[in-house]
């Protein structure tokens, strides 16, 4: 079983990623030759509960899967802190390339990438659809952020950040969302989101 704490290695924000998307209808055919763990996720079997031996599995096939991609923004990261963010937070959080070209921007934040208005209909699956999702808000897995230059720029869980930000514009008793990042945790005026943040380097603010 693997233990849940506060602060991660690489590996283990990887294995959790890459299992996060085994049962995902856009990347989940990429994930082949692992059916007993395709097995263990539809039948809602949590991440924590896997095997070591799983997880290294699960490392090694986010890396073929995921790791041309991402893996340089895991560049010099060793660990990861599971915080909480608020939306003010998340929206100040950049977002990757493939998104930011949707507003024709080399760099844009998450909160000006929600509020673009896109050029033609967003096809079926795109995150920004959960923005207007009725169904409630829980959060199993955080989101994962990483460092691009000096700003957090937000990896993977954007079906799941877009559903939380939805409900989060709903008022106060909006629920919180998790994530892995290395930024300091800032002030909150609607509940946060966890987070998975690689710790800020010595220097930084």
């Amino acid at each position: 079983m693997i233990s849940m704490k506060q602060t991660y290695d690489v590996s283990h924000v990887k294995a959790q990623w890459a299992y996060s998307e085994l049962l995902s209808p856009t990347f989940g055919h990429l994930y082949g030759g692992v059916e007993w763990l395709k097995e263990q996720a539809s039948q809602g079997a949590r991440f924590e509960k896997l095997t070591h031996s799983d997880a290294t599995v699960l490392t090694m096939m986010f890396d073929g899967v995921r790791g041309g991609y991402f893996n340089r923004y895991f560049a010099g990261v060793t660990s990861f802190q599971l915080a909480h963010w608020s939306s003010i937070e998340l929206g100040a959080a950049r977002v990757i390339p493939n998104f930011a070209e949707e507003c024709r921007a080399a760099a844009i934040t998450f909160r000006e990438w929600i509020e673009h208005n896109p050029a033609s209909d967003l096809p079926t699956g795109h995150p920004r659809h959960e923005l207007n999702s009725a169904t409630p808000f829980v959060q199993i897995d955080p989101v994962t952020v990483g460092r691009d230059e000096d700003a957090p720029i937000l990896l993977d869980g954007y079906h799941r950040a877009c559903h939380y930000l939805g409900h989060s514009r709903c008022g106060p008793n909006a629920v919180s969302l998790s994530a892995c990042s290395r930024l300091r945790r800032g002030g909150s005026v609607r509940p946060p989101i966890t987070v998975s943040l690689p710790p800020v380097p010595v220097g930084h603010a």
